[in-house]
């Protein structure tokens, strides 16, 4: 039994290798088919389940996407690419204040990872109606500044929204009570 699930693991993670290669080929709907045989063998490896969330959004069927996004973050909830799928999911389906709970979930799992923060910038820019620049987690903004991000619905776990003109007049503009949005 042992042996068996042995060689059930290394059978799906062929063919997880066989849906990589048929999405870089741009062939979504190979992949899927793929990945579903790879979570048939292995249903507990939340990595089949990110894979064929983002085939699902290559190929413009969001709610299985989603589907897939929640049962990745379901297996591993630690995970944050699990997040920026269902965050990905929930963009394309025009659910945006959920798009932007879920990458900053994924931002705090993973506070270094440049394209979690870009794609945050990108939703909260859509909501905002305007471009938004957040600062590097390494870096901590005064108090002042984190005292207004609610006035553009951010929360302190994501850190502070400026627009373009504000970053033009500088950090001082944020915390003058004059409000970034």
């Amino acid at each position: 039994k042992e042996e068996l699930r042995r060689v059930e693991i290394a059978e799906s993670l062929a063919l997880k290798d066989a849906a990589t290669e048929a999405f870089k080929a741009q062939d979504y709907e190979k992949a899927v088919e793929e990945l579903t045989a790879a979570i048939t063998l292995d249903p507990t490896n939340q990595v089949f389940f990110s894979n064929r969330s983002v085939a699902f959004t290559a190929m413009q069927m969001y709610e299985k996407a989603l589907e897939d996004a929640d049962e990745c973050i379901r297996l591993q909830p630690t995970w944050a690419k699990g997040y920026s799928r269902r965050a990905a999911a929930k963009f394309h389906l025009g659910d945006l204040q959920a798009a932007k709970l879920s990458y900053s979930k994924a931002w705090d799992l993973e506070p270094n990872n440049a394209k979690t923060k870009a794609d945050l910038e990108h939703v909260l820019s859509e909501i905002a109606g305007m471009k938004v620049v957040l600062p590097d987690r390494g870096w901590a903004a005064p108090a002042t500044w984190r005292a207004h991000a609610h006035t553009v619905g951010l929360g302190r776990e994501t850190g502070v929204l400026r627009s373009q003109a504000e970053q033009r007049r500088g950090p001082r503009a944020c915390g003058s009570g004059g409000g970034g949005g």
